[in-house]
């Protein structure tokens, strides 16, 4: 929760790519515990390893697929804009 309250003080602040950095921290740690919840160890696991696992399990559907595979692409674009 405090990443993305971060993230809205931040783009108040007109700093878009710290805010994206936050949120997709925030998202990240979320799709890795829901990928635990069934018992898979995201431990060392990258997100773009993560959001394949979900994949596969079927725990991602329709829309998801396609906008959670892009989120580490627009993360890493971020964090190196330059």
């Amino acid at each position: 929760m405090i990443f993305v309250v971060l993230a809205n003080h931040s783009l108040s602040k007109k700093n878009k790519d710290v805010a994206v950095v936050l949120v997709c921290a925030a998202l990240g740690d979320t799709l890795k515990r829901f990928a635990n919840l069934p018992g898979f160890d995201s431990s060392g696991i990258n997100m773009s390893g993560v959001v394949n696992y979900l994949k596969s399990k079927g725990l991602m559907s329709g829309v998801q697929k396609p906008l959670f595979g892009i989120m580490p692409i627009i993360r890493n674009y971020a964090m190196h804009v330059q």
